[in-house]
């Protein structure tokens, strides 16, 4: 592993179990087994390598969410195998993996504002998840799991906005629907796309 990868590994680990604010670059010189000065000849500061993890996991958490999207859809022979399959892909709002994931995302995309290169790094990357997405969309559409007359774009798009739009429930979780309640939604939106 590259040290620039490794410095990426060992803050990203500190900064989920210690938070940004406790977040130290001495220590993580330490637990990576470099000197500052290493780490300053691959990050600006400590906001530039704090902005490099949050470009990291937002990158990996889209990434795996899509292929997971893209192992479903391969594995499904038509519409009703599609709906069938639905609940076991949706994502309830209550659900800690995808809110901790939720969580890392959005801290990245508040840090982008502050951050004009993460920004620029952000928008290239969700570029290119989108285009994976609509790839997905367009997949789907051939072998007959979503119709073929709804644009891929906007179809990508909404596969992308539902599960990050949960962040909505986990500012106040009590008044979120139950998961069955936001299942059996999400079964009809499912329904409405399906060929």
């Amino acid at each position: 592993m590259q040290v620039r990868e490794r410095l990426i590994e060992v803050t990203m680990t500190m900064l989920e179990a210690k938070g940004e604010q406790s977040l130290r670059v001495v220590e993580i010189a330490e637990a990576a087994d470099v000197s500052m000065g290493t780490i300053y000849s691959h990050f600006e500061n400590r906001r530039g390598l704090v902005a490099a993890v949050r470009l990291e996991q937002y990158r990996r958490w889209v990434s795996d969410s899509l292929a997971g999207l893209r192992s479903a859809v391969e594995a499904l022979d038509g519409p009703e195998a599609a709906l069938g399959a639905a609940e076991q892909l949706i994502i309830v709002p209550d659900a800690p993996e995808p809110r901790a994931h939720r969580e890392i995302r959005v801290d990245a995309i508040a840090a982008s504002h502050h951050e004009p290169a993460l920004a620029a790094a952000m928008q290239a990357m969700q570029r290119e998840l989108n285009a994976q997405a609509v790839q997905l969309v367009e997949r789907a559409q051939q072998i007959g799991l979503v119709d073929p007359a709804l644009d891929a774009t906007a179809v990508a798009l909404l596969l992308q906005a539902v599960p990050m739009g949960l962040v909505v429930a986990d500012l106040d979780p009590e008044s979120a629907p139950s998961g069955d309640a936001w299942v059996a939604l999400m079964i009809r939106v499912v329904g409405a796309l399906t060929a």
